[in-house]
């Protein structure tokens, strides 16, 4: 069916391009912003981290809204716009930002 199709092709390419930021960030950031390997890859750790928690913080926030009334289709749309958004602004905000985002502190946003 669409439906099956669509998801397997959002999951392969989410899929894709975890392992390629997982590969990619840690030479990224030695090569632009001058850190040792080691830096860079504690640094690439950071959108994982915040990842994780951002999971398991919207799971509750699902919970909440569920629980609120708010219908199971609405609380996965509203997520799903957060999940969409939410990275890209942050991103937004580490080009607008310029400089180093870890020594600036903005990696995290």
């Amino acid at each position: 069916s669409p439906s099956v199709w669509a998801l397997a092709v959002a999951h392969s390419a989410s899929n894709f391009f975890g392992y390629f930021a997982a590969s990619w960030l840690p030479s990224f950031f030695a090569s632009q912003y001058g850190l040792d390997m080691r830096a860079a890859s504690d640094a690439a750790l950071i959108p994982y981290i915040f990842g994780s928690g951002a999971a398991a913080g919207a799971g509750a926030v699902a919970d909440g809204m569920v629980r609120a009334g708010v219908s199971l289709t609405e609380t996965r749309r509203r997520l799903q716009l957060v999940a969409a958004v939410g990275p890209a602004l942050c991103c937004a905000a580490l080009v607008a930002g310029g400089g180093s985002p870890v020594a600036g502190g903005d990696l995290p946003l």
